[in-house]
């Protein structure tokens, strides 16, 4: 795949319980058994697949996916699209990349506001 960059994200195609959504910090290269998710700013990237491990996008996910046999859970692209994930703290908050991250105890503590701040989401299409 000479001239082009790796995905920002990985997303799994199938999953018992949740999909997974992984940052591609090394920009590797992937093959169609897994979704690769390019994003209009990758600098998203991180904090999209931190914000996607909480129950309110496994429930999206599981609304927007297919369900087989075994609970198995499929996730097409348009599927994946339209899962709700809480917005990055930089999509809504211009001077959250000058601060330090609070110590992910405290991120518990505070709850879903500093996960999702001022109550918004994004999905992947229009990150």
């Amino acid at each position: 795949m000479e001239g082009r960059r790796g995905p920002d994200l990985f997303l799994s195609y199938m999953a018992h319980e949740t999909p997974r959504l992984a940052w591609n910090r090394a920009g590797a290269a992937s093959t169609n058994l897994i979704h690769g998710v390019y994003l209009k700013n990758p600098t998203w990237a991180e904090d999209l697949a931190a914000n996607w491990q909480n129950p309110a996008t496994a429930l999206s996910a599981e609304l927007e996916g297919r369900t087989y046999g075994g609970g198995v859970l499929k996730m097409e692209t348009k599927e994946a699209e339209r899962t709700l994930v809480p917005a990055p703290r930089s999509a809504v908050d211009p001077d959250a990349g000058r601060e330090s991250r609070p110590h992910p105890r405290a991120r518990r503590e505070e709850g879903i506001k500093n996960a999702a701040p001022a109550g918004r989401a994004v999905n992947l299409r229009r990150s």
